[in-house]
């Protein structure tokens, strides 16, 4: 049992301490009850001010249906200048570029 997330989205709207960056994550989970959540996470030994890091959580249910279920995890950084969104899954990082001017699909992340 697990989960894929096969499309991600990073907007950013407003300046200074009034812009938000929005990260969104869609996909599906092979068995019901999965809660999926993204969290603010080291961005390495180099701090670089243009990145955001995130971590993907994901709780797998004790019990659960085994029928594919859609997915959706959002969240929202306030008031950082970053120009790049990137998550670290269980399988590994990936990145959403630029979100103050484009949206980048990342196909199939599996979890």
């Amino acid at each position: 049992m697990g989960c894929t997330i096969s499309e991600w989205q990073a907007t950013a709207t407003g300046q200074a301490d009034e812009r938000v960056i929005t990260v969104i994550g869609e996909g599906e989970c092979t068995s019901s009850g999965h809660v999926l959540r993204l969290e603010p996470t080291n961005e390495g030994i180099v701090d670089d001010p243009d990145t955001v890091a995130l971590r993907l959580v994901v709780e797998n249910p004790e019990v659960g249906a085994e029928v594919i279920t859609p997915v959706h995890v959002e969240t929202e950084i306030h008031g950082d200048p970053a120009t790049c969104v990137r998550i670290d899954t269980p399988s590994g990082s990936e990145g959403v570029s630029d979100p103050a001017v484009c949206v980048r699909r990342l196909a199939g992340v599996a979890l």
